[in-house]
């Protein structure tokens, strides 16, 4: 079984929610299909809030310059966890480019979807933000970084792309190259098989 992402940057742009919907790639430029697009650009998510946890807290999603990666994969029968699963798979994936191409490599940590600058003075600044969510055709998932630490929300640490002296650059061909071959991998490794009684 051959699955294939179709990869694609997008002009920057802000994130504020409103883009995590059923074929707003397609709409947007992104291409048909299972697709992984990534634009650069502020975020502020206010209203449109999907995390429970977030909503009753009354917190908000806030930065002023992050890379954002939009993902959504088409399925025959949606689920949570398969979303989740696919979520913390690209923040493992995400992790793991940071851990090689950083310097500071010993002080990041991940935990579930979290990544987490530690600077050693037993604070943990967040570097990422991410959701899943289904719809009744697709998996979706909005994962991204902070670029700079400006503009997060003052409740939280924070930490950046910066702060570990990498630029987008260094990061994304990597990161949407390593998503893609392990989906493709999971599909032909799923290929012809059944389940046992």
């Amino acid at each position: 079984m051959n699955r294939s992402l179709q990869v694609q940057r997008l002009e920057n742009r802000e994130y504020d929610g409103s883009q995590l919907e059923s074929l707003w790639i397609r709409k947007n430029g992104g291409g048909q299909g299972d697709a992984l697009v990534y634009f650069e650009g502020p975020c502020h998510v206010t209203s449109l809030m999907i995390d429970l946890e977030d909503v009753e807290a009354g917190h908000h999603i806030h930065g002023d310059n992050m890379l954002h990666f939009l993902i959504e994969i088409f399925d025959q029968h949606p689920s949570m966890e398969l979303a989740v699963t696919r979520q913390r798979l690209f923040a493992a994936i995400v992790f793991e480019v940071l851990t090689a191409q950083s310097q500071e490599a010993t002080s990041l940590v991940r935990e579930g979807d979290d990544i987490y600058l530690n600077s050693g003075c037993g604070h943990e600044g967040k570097m990422s933000v991410s959701i899943a969510t289904i719809t009744l055709q697709s998996t979706l998932i909005h994962f991204a970084l902070n670029i700079t630490s400006t503009g997060t929300p003052e409740y939280i640490e924070t930490a950046c792309l910066n702060d570990l002296g990498l630029t987008v650059g260094d990061i994304v061909y990597p990161i949407t190259s390593a998503f893609q071959d392990e989906l493709a991998g999971i599909a032909d490794a799923s290929a012809g098989k059944v389940g046992t009684k």
